[in-house]
């Protein structure tokens, strides 16, 4: 009998292995499920989901519990799954090439790892932490990181998170729901200084050129 599903509103934050992991269920199977279709043609990665897109998840999964010895001393250690974040460091327009990041936020402890010569550092993040902070000392830089924070790259606010880490707009951007003018001549600047036509508007070109630009 085919497994039963529900459909779940995606909240801001949200992102499929998250979501696999709070419910318990498999994250590719779900995604490979036919009611979840036409999710899988309008947004190409389960990761970035968007605020009030429909995912049919089950209606229950089975958890496999384990066992304790009773008037004894027991313990388990729990294998979380992880989920890939790649991170491109800039400053200003320099990439932050071969340099020591230390991270707080991922564990109990502070980790210590490095950029390559293209500047990125890849991390693995268990799927309960949202916010986690990435420092690096010989560039006296500091970033705080949202996990499940970016919006699909052909969404108004998709388009203009990545501008805001690009610097094309003020990182303070919750305001740009209802100021779209904003928004417009941010993207302006961005085709004109990326020899695109300045439109203004989100055109296959342009959000492509935006997600090269910005790595994701």
């Amino acid at each position: 009998m085919a497994q039963a599903l529900r459909p779940y509103v995606v909240k801001q934050g949200d992102y499929l292995a998250k979501l696999a992991y709070i419910y318990g269920f498999d994250a590719a199977e779900a995604w490979r499920h036919e009611k979840n279709k036409p999710l899988r043609q309008q947004r190409k990665n389960p990761q970035v989901l968007y605020p009030g897109d429909i995912l049919f998840i089950p209606t229950t999964v089975s958890r496999k519990g384990a066992s304790v010895t009773a008037a004894a001393s027991n313990q388990f250690v729990a294998n979380l799954p992880t989920t890939s974040v790649i991170l491109r460091l800039k400053r200003g327009e320099r990439l932050v090439r071969n340099a020591t990041c230390l991270i707080t936020g991922l564990t109990a402890e502070q980790g210590e790892y490095h950029t390559d010569g293209e500047g990125i550092v890849r991390l693995e993040v268990a799927p309960h932490i949202s916010l986690f902070r990435i420092a690096v000392p010989s560039h006296d830089i500091e970033y705080s990181i949202r996990i499940g924070a970016l919006d699909p790259i052909n969404s108004p606010m998709g388009a203009a998170k990545r501008l805001a880490n690009l610097g094309y707009l003020a990182s303070n951007i919750g305001g740009l729901r209802n100021d779209t003018a904003t928004l417009i001549s941010a993207i302006k600047v961005f085709q004109t200084v990326h020899d695109l036509d300045p439109s203004g508007e989100l055109d296959e070109a342009t959000t492509s050129a935006i997600k090269t630009a910005h790595g994701s």
